[in-house]
Formats: structure tokens, C-alpha cells, sequence
């Protein structure tokens, strides 16, 4: 796993990818199945700063989960307790 860079939230984690891998952060926002995702370059650049809807709204972002291939600037997944969630940019 590659160092922390500055800047990013604690519960960041790191999706390794073919080339380069990114940080990912996903924060909830006042607009309930709407989240603030960021995609953070290993040099700490913000490739992504964005909101996003989740397409299954059973998703709770207070149980642990973790971002999953294949997510970009358009879309991400994460799995939960076995389920995978789809959230799309707004």
C-alpha cells in the first residue's frame, strides 16, 4: 500500500489499478442516497471531486464497506456485507 498523502481523510482507502492505483473517500452530504466521492492521485492531486447518487438505497455508509473495481470518474462501486452498490455521478 502506498504512503498517506496529505489532505486526505482518514478513512481513505487506497484502490490499486493497472497503471497507478488512487485514493478513494466517500462522505455523506445532506441529500439523503447522495454522497461526496473523491478520487485522490497518489501525489495527492484530486482527480475526482464529485457527488453521487447511489442506485440501492439500502446502502448505509455507517457499516464498513470497500471500494471495488471497476470504479471511475463517472461511476464507483462498493462492496458491503457481501452486496455491491453502484453510485453514479450527478
Amino acid at each position: 500500500m502506498p504512503k498517506q498523502v496529505e489532505d486526505t481523510h482518514h478513512s481513505a482507502q487506497w484502490l490499486p489499478g493497472i497503471a497507478a492505483g488512487a485514493w478513494f473517500e466517500l462522505h455523506i452530504t445532506n441529500q439523503e442516497h447522495e454522497y461526496l466521492f473523491k478520487r485522490i492521485s497518489p501525489s495527492g492531486t484530486i482527480d475526482v471531486e464529485a457527488v453521487f447518487q447511489v442506485e440501492n438505497v439500502s446502502f448505509k455508509h455507517e457499516i464498513e464497506f470497500e471500494f471495488i473495481h471497476y470504479s471511475n470518474c463517472k461511476f464507483i462501486h462498493v462492496r458491503q456485507e457481501d452486496k455491491v452498490y453502484r453510485f453514479n455521478k450527478i
